[in-house]
């Protein structure tokens, strides 16, 4: 096994966390995609520390927003991110819940004030099929109304990133441009690496990105006393 590869490089510090990451990918042994969830959440730990206020959630829930006309408006909860959402009950009587295997968040000092980084799926397959492409595409979906309810800042919707990890390859989202209505449209995905060379590379970037950014209401949008 190559250990000079960039991914290597930069989990080096801890000795044993790149042999087993490229392992978990790559040995028929792993089967199921459960057992890539340690050295993932580990990777994404690592990474973003919380020394630089990040949070990794695994299998972070994607709550359905709660629309202003609502008959039930009386009735609203407040997500994580401090969007209003279905209560509940609403939830899982009129919505599938989106739930990505990792979802990394800017942590705010309370609840309510996190906001989202990057998303994290993994599938065991080696070819990408329609419905992860579906899923991937709710996935951003819901993480760009979020963004917009709680006045997330550009850097927060220029930034934020999926990632489709599949056995080989890797597949990096990103959030839908706006039309004229401030709609979303055109989803930009593109088919990057290979996993085992360059996923840890590409969330480094990220996490450069966002490890810079003040918690000042000018640098996140809408948050004040974030």
């Amino acid at each position: 096994m190559d250990l000079d590869l960039p991914s290597i490089r930069l989990l080096n510090t801890v000795s044993w966390l790149p042999i087993r990451f490229l392992d978990s990918l790559t040995t028929p042994l792993a089967k199921y995609e459960a057992s890539l969830y340690g050295p993932f959440d580990a990777v994404l730990h690592h990474i973003f520390p919380l020394a630089d206020r990040f949070m990794t959630k695994p299998q972070g829930l994607l709550r359905t927003l709660q629309q202003p006309d609502a008959s039930e408006s009386g009735r609203v909860s407040i997500d994580s991110m401090g969007a209003p959402v279905l209560p509940r009950i609403r939830q899982l009587r009129e919505s599938t819940p989106k739930q990505p295997d990792f979802l990394v968040v800017k942590a705010g000092p309370f609840y309510g004030k996190d906001v989202p980084v990057v998303l994290v799926e993994i599938k065991r397959h080696d070819t990408i099929l329609s419905e992860d492409h579906n899923q991937m595409s709710e996935y951003m979906f819901r993480i760009w109304e979020k963004l917009k309810a709680i006045g997330a800042g550009p850097l927060f919707f220029q930034n934020f990133r999926g990632y489709l990890v599949e056995r080989q390859t890797t597949y990096e989202w990103r959030l839908p441009d706006m039309n004229a209505q401030g709609l979303p449209y055109n989803y930009t995905w593109n088919h990057l690496y290979f996993t085992k060379e360059e996923f840890t590379v590409k969330i480094k970037e990220r996490a450069d990105i966002y490890r810079a950014v003040a918690p000042t209401a000018s640098s996140l949008g809408n948050f004040p006393g974030y």
